[in-house]
């Protein structure tokens, strides 16, 4: 699959920015891209650190040319978001992206016994990841089913 990168564009969210939709009271910031062709588009907005803020794009087909999506002015979890610059990074897809199962391996970590560095034994044995996130400075995987007496269901890794 053919990746193309976006060039990033500069939003400011400050008064006078964004409009009201007439339908309703509710803040509309216009975030304009242009399509290199027909294909399928993800659009996410991060602040002035880089951090991811929102998501407005999860690989929806689009024609070629110049389009415009629809922000409210608030992050994933629907929280507003302060005044400042906000950058749009966006990836290109000529094609939809698309998952093969092709089975569970069992427990991860090379090797996939329990080892003294850590480094073995850790997941789920019986299904797959279920959940991650991570604070910037470690990550948190919680696994969808264990049967093991030395694990949990949820693990902490680069701590």
């Amino acid at each position: 699959m053919r990746l193309r990168l976006f060039v990033a564009l500069a939003l400011l969210l400050a008064a006078g920015r964004g409009r009201a939709d007439e339908k309703s009271s509710e803040l509309r910031v216009p975030v304009k891209f242009d399509a290199p062709g027909k294909g399928f588009v993800s659009l996410a907005l991060v602040d002035k650190d880089g951090v991811h803020v929102r998501t407005l794009l999860s690989a929806k087909p689009v024609e070629k040319g110049a389009q415009s999506v629809p922000w409210d002015g608030t992050t994933d979890l629907g929280v507003p978001v302060g005044a400042g610059t906000y950058r749009v990074k966006a990836v290109f897809f000529e094609t939809p992206p698309s998952l093969d199962f092709v089975m569970k391996v069992g427990k991860s970590g090379n090797p996939p016994w329990q080892t003294a560095d850590g480094k073995g034994s850790w997941g789920g044995n019986l299904g797959g990841p279920a959940g991650l996130c991570s604070n910037g400075k470690s990550i948190v995987m919680v696994w969808s089913c264990v049967e093991d007496h030395a694990i949990t269901g949820v693990q902490q890794m680069d701590a």
